[in-house]
């Protein structure tokens, strides 16, 4: 079941977990107005793969406040795999495969172009501004190159009866590409940067009816949680005559992310948890040709 260039423009501005219950099976757990996990099956977290531009995402094996680390407008076509076919993609599979794939660097029907996409939203009165521009260098045609980004920032969003305090957002995103594809070899080297802050219900805390009555406001103060998400891929390809193809892929990931509680003492502006992982990923493999052999 794949999610088509059309289908996302409709999903715009929402995060991948919320646009993903789009696709029929496929549900989110929901913690807060703005934190969506993706939900296959009643499996979540490390149960479900997601296959960043061919790269897993890691963070998906932290708790079910963690919402993916990635920005939905990076993506031509999102898919996801269900069912027995998900089995060759590993344990971590067992729910469900969602694959994000980003439009291909050589596919362009023109040397230079590039899209915006903005909106707004009355709830939170949430403003989103995305852009994306591509081309080829000129000299090198067979080089090309794309740069996006993403910005968001979003209020409190608001119940019928009162401001829910504190669930504002703030997101800044971006990407860049820059790929060779010539007769024999290949080459793309791709990064991301995910910068998110996600405001948590105040009142969730604290248990005062007075945080029912504030008004409303983008600011975004303790609790709430701060994430950043680095992405790195290299991938290559050589073609050996008489041999086949070699192919290589390395991914590498960084993740940080930081939790702020109401704290006493002045430690507020110290995160009550703060975790880091850094991840490496490395795939040689050799496509042989096989000579053809004719029967007498």
């Amino acid at each position: 079941v794949s999610l088509t260039e059309y289908d996302l423009d409709h999903q715009h501005g929402k995060s991948l977990g919320e646009s993903l219950k789009a696709v029929a099976g496929v549900n989110a757990l929901q913690v807060g107005p703005a934190i969506f996990k993706p939900v296959i099956h009643g499996l979540h977290s490390q149960r479900i793969l997601i296959l960043n531009n061919g790269i897993r995402q890691e963070g998906q094996q932290w708790g079910i406040e963690h919402a993916p680390e990635i920005d939905p407008f990076i993506a031509s076509e999102i898919t996801v795999v269900k069912g027995a076919e998900a089995v060759r993609y590993g344990a971590d599979a067992i729910g469900g495969v969602i694959i994000i794939n980003p439009p291909s660097l050589h596919n362009k029907a023109h040397a230079f172009g590039g899209e915006i996409n903005t909106g707004f939203m009355t709830n939170s009165r949430m403003a989103f501004l995305s852009g994306m521009v591509e081309g080829e260098l000129s000299k090198l045609k067979p080089w090309s190159w794309r740069l996006q980004g993403t910005a968001k920032r979003g209020g409190d969003f608001t119940a019928p009866d009162y401001v829910l305090s504190n669930t504002g957002v703030r997101e800044l995103d971006f990407s860049g590409s820059l790929g060779y594809k010539g007769d024999d070899r290949s080459l793309e080297i791709y990064m991301s940067s995910f910068n998110s802050t996600i405001g948590i219900l105040r009142a969730a805390h604290t248990g005062n009816p007075n945080d029912l009555r504030s008004p409303f406001s983008y600011d975004i103060t303790n609790p709430k949680q701060k994430i950043n998400h680095q992405l790195l891929k290299i991938q290559a390809s050589q073609k050996i005559k008489g041999v086949g193809e070699l192919r290589m892929l390395y991914g590498g990931q960084y993740n940080q992310r930081k939790e702020f509680d109401i704290r006493r003492g002045g430690r507020s502006d110290r995160p009550a948890l703060f975790m880091k992982l850094f991840s490496n990923v490395l795939d040689v493999s050799l496509d042989h040709d096989h000579p053809r052999h004719s029967g007498s």
